[in-house]
């Protein structure tokens, strides 16, 4: 499959979570979502605003998670995969609104964000000296890093295997020859 034929089919299956994509299909469309968002990126920038890479990311996420979907389908890879990502992502999201909830909870200035040659040693030390900041910090951490290494394997580890047959134990996919 070639770029625009890979774009093509990107929008067209757009909530297609089930069948296949090969791995030109797969690849051709994340260097399309590349593309968009440095060139919205870059209109962004220009009109110094940030509202059209917002808006042009989310049309992108569902039919991007289908072509995931449907690439580890076509190398014999679970969707579970990918749905763990998502949840780990999830996870890493809710834990870095924790760590900053509680930052601006023990004591956490607007000004000091604004501004931060404000910030003190001390400041520093009430923060972190406080339990449920170490509990969200390390949290963020470890889900961070999680989400980090699954995203990873999930979308360039497996989408880099090659197509999976049937005979080759891939049960997403038709056999060849099917015996009727």
């Amino acid at each position: 499959m070639d770029f625009v034929g890979a774009i093509k089919s990107g929008f067209e299956n757009f909530f297609n979570f089930k069948g296949v994509a090969t791995r030109s299909e797969y690849w051709y469309w994340f260097l399309f979502t590349v593309l968009v968002n440095i060139l919205t990126s870059f209109i962004d920038k220009v009109t110094d605003s940030s509202i059209i890479s917002t808006v042009v990311s989310v049309a992108l996420l569902i039919p991007s998670l289908a072509v995931l979907f449907r690439r580890l389908r076509d190398a014999g890879y679970r969707s579970a995969w990918a749905w763990s990502a998502i949840a780990v992502s999830l996870v890493f999201v809710f834990a870095l609104i924790a760590f900053i909830v509680s930052l601006f909870l023990v004591g956490l200035d607007y000004s000091v964000v604004a501004n931060p040659d404000l910030m003190t040693d001390a400041m520093l030390t009430d923060w972190f000296s406080n339990p449920a900041v170490l509990v969200f910090l390390f949290l963020t951490l470890i889900t961070g890093l999680a989400a980090l290494v699954l995203n990873v394997i999930v979308n360039i580890a497996f989408c880099i295997q090659p197509t999976k047959t049937a005979e080759q134990g891939n049960k997403y996919v038709l056999p060849k020859n099917p015996t009727i």
